[in-house]
């Protein structure tokens, strides 16, 4: 009987060293901004507080299942570590791609290589920010990485002038938006953004070609 208790009670001590503590926080993938109220199912069911944060117990490999209206559901498998952060991509409608495409097609189309920069041979890439108010018209623009030769101010230019159909699904943001000017087959070393500022999101890349004569 005595080597029975023994048994069960390293087993059980076993069982107890395998749980983990984790601390986890759920932000938003695009703004890294923390998400509250998030749904996390495991054996219980826990909700993240207004930083984001919750904890739970579990072992790793465990599956949970992170839920929150406006995103994308997430399974995520817990690690040995037990500290670290979930990003949920927020879920995007069928009107919204169709409105985003046209954004896109409108910078494509209307973004000029500037008559200074491609005499100049001024090539390479740039990082503007752009604000978006209540009604999707874009009220601010900003030069992160300097290319002269009326590269960024083509760019701001155009982004104020941008029609408000996809921002005003996405109103009262922040954007960033990478455009590269190429001269003909010219080939520059492209500068990337060390850091995003707090808040913004960093849309995909706008290339914009010239040809030398």
């Amino acid at each position: 009987m005595r080597n029975i208790i023994i048994v069960v009670t390293l087993f059980m001590h076993s069982v107890c060293l395998s749980q983990i503590k984790y601390t986890l926080r759920v932000v938003d993938r695009e703004t890294l901004l923390p998400l509250d109220k998030v749904k996390i199912l495991s054996d219980t069911i826990a909700y993240s507080n207004f930083k984001g944060f919750f904890q739970l117990n579990g072992k790793e490999k465990d599956t949970i299942l992170l839920q929150l209206t406006g995103y994308d559901e997430m399974k995520v498998i817990l690690p040995s570590t037990p500290i670290f952060s979930i990003e949920l991509k927020r879920t995007e409608t069928d009107e919204e791609r169709k409105l985003r495409s046209e954004f896109y097609k409108y910078l494509g189309e209307t973004i000029r290589y500037p008559a200074d920069a491609r005499r100049r041979g001024i090539a390479g890439r740039t990082y503007v920010l752009f604000e978006v108010d209540s009604i999707g018209q874009v009220t601010r623009t900003e030069e992160l990485i300097e290319l002269s030769g009326g590269c960024s101010s083509e760019i701001a230019r155009v982004l104020k002038k941008s029609p408000p159909t996809w921002h005003q699904i996405r109103s009262n943001r922040i954007f960033v938006v990478p455009v590269t000017f190429k001269l003909g087959n010219q080939v520059e070393k492209l500068q990337k953004l060390n850091k995003i500022p707090a808040g913004a999101i960093l849309i995909p890349e706008v290339v914009v070609h010239a040809v030398t004569y």
